[in-house]
């Protein structure tokens, strides 16, 4: 029986099963319903199925032209993480722009699968960000920013054939023109639109809904890059170079280093944007803003990199011999692996709006580091891929997790290290909503990553 927040532990040799109500974890052991939660998932969300190739493995790698050097869990130093950022700001991770003569033949199913969903979406009426209560962490609005938006259907553009391509084209221009990412506006009204969600909200639940607390603008600009790379469009950075460069001038004013909670959430997101600035300078002739997003690409890289490697140390799970401990541990945001934000909400922040070109600078920089934080997670967090059900393990007295809390792992584990095609597919899982950013996002990364370019097999 499990009575309020009592421990309830089933002896199921060789395993152990630790339940704590409103609070799963694996503290280290392998869950006795693990096994049967494996199969059944691959199962059931898997968009291959049982045709999945067996034994296929991808890893992010440098790019034909691109060197990256590889350190071995050491301290990086100045010049080499200036190799690496000058390397990643010259050519995109995922370079492809039409990928779909590139992708193996198993890989039809998910392209059709992201295809229908990105048509559906486009072709349908404006929906309103997704709202989200998970527990004690509270209400959370997602797709709420048209940055989500574009960044994800700017990826899943060159994997789709050319009626939905005209489609989606049209879908974001009117984002850009409507709703701009570098500006006010990129934020969705709560309760304009056709409701996101799979299930009826009473309509009390949609009346006052609110964005929570906003990043700096500029954890948006790696989007507007996006949209004008792979659309094609790149005169469409120059129309909004003006309000790109005030955003810039504004982040470099409070510093560059995040110093707020927040600001810390954002960090990948931060340097993806400072990198992009980098890219779109070049191509538009303005060499000396390319040199200085840069320089300013090596400070914030550095913070990030710092930052990475201290807390991977601290990720050892430690013995728990009581509730009290879990708790301790919990509250001290266990082990570095989340920010926590405010009781019961907190979240996988080194992990948390990873773009392709952080991912691949905290890999080539800080191997062991990123293998730590993947073996956390498989240690720890073995339902994480579940989108919206409650075989998730997860931070404080919540029923599910955020969906950015799958998309943050997802991607860790797609550009950190080596991981078969069939686990990447499965973690794609199924559309959490109508118009799930999210899972347009994981799909389209698959896709790349399967396609080659940056991708090495």
């Amino acid at each position: 029986m499990i009575n309020q927040r009592r421990l309830a532990f089933k002896l199921a040799s060789p395993v152990a099963l630790t339940i704590v109500i409103a609070t799963l974890i694996a503290f280290g052991w392998r869950i006795a319903s693990s096994q049967a939660l494996s199969p059944g998932a691959g199962s059931y969300d898997s968009l291959l199925g049982r045709h999945t190739p067996q034994g296929t493995t991808f890893a992010l790698g440098p790019s034909e032209g691109m060197h990256l050097s590889s350190t071995t869990g050491k301290d990086s130093s100045g010049e080499e993480l200036s190799k690496v950022i000058s390397a990643l700001v010259s050519r995109p991770v995922f370079p492809h722009r039409d990928t779909r003569r590139l992708l193996p033949s198993e890989l039809e199913p998910v392209r059709q699968r992201l295809q229908a969903h990105v048509a559906e979406w486009v072709e349908g009426p404006a929906l309103a960000p997704l709202r989200m209560e998970i527990g004690l962490a509270g209400q959370e609005l997602f797709f709420a920013h048209s940055s989500e938006v574009i960044l994800a259907l700017a990826f899943a553009y060159p994997h789709l054939d050319d009626s939905v391509r005209l489609q989606t084209a049209t879908f974001l221009r009117r984002q850009w023109e409507e709703h701009p990412p570098f500006g006010s506006a990129g934020w969705y009204p709560p309760t304009q639109g056709a409701r996101r969600e799979l299930y009826t909200l009473p309509p009390e639940l949609t009346q006052r809904l609110q964005v929570g607390e906003k990043p700096h603008p500029m954890a948006h600009l790696y989007s507007v890059w996006a949209y004008g790379y792979y659309l094609g469009v790149a005169e469409a950075w120059r129309e909004v170079w003006t309000n790109v460069k005030e955003i810039w001038q504004d982040f470099r004013k409070q510093g560059l280093k995040p110093v707020s909670k927040q600001d810390r959430l954002w960090s990948n997101a931060y340097l993806g944007g400072l990198i992009a600035i980098a890219r779109m300078a070049k191509e538009l002739g303005d060499e000396a803003s390319a040199q200085q997003a840069e320089a300013d690409c090596l400070i914030l890289a550095q913070w990030v990199v710092d930052r990475f490697r201290a807390d991977a140390r601290r990720l050892a799970i430690p013995e728990i011999t009581n509730v009290n401990d879990f708790d301790r541990w919990r509250a001290e945001d266990l082990g570095g692996f989340f920010l926590v934000l405010r009781p019961h909400k907190a979240k996988p922040d080194k992990v948390h709006g990873l773009v392709p070109e952080v991912g691949m600078l905290l890999a080539q920089l800080e191997p062991d580091s990123a293998q730590a934080y993947l073996d956390f997670v498989d240690k720890s967090l073995p339902g994480w891929y579940l989108m919206g059900e409650e075989r998730q393990f997860h931070y404080g007295e919540n029923f599910v997790d955020y969906p950015d809390f799958a998309l943050g792992i997802f991607q860790a584990k797609a550009y950190f290290g080596k991981v078969s095609l069939r686990d990447l597919v499965r973690w794609i899982d199924i559309p959490l909503s109508k118009g799930d950013a999210y899972f347009v996002h994981k799909a389209a990364i698959v896709l790349h990553l399967a396609a080659g370019g940056s991708a090495s097999h």
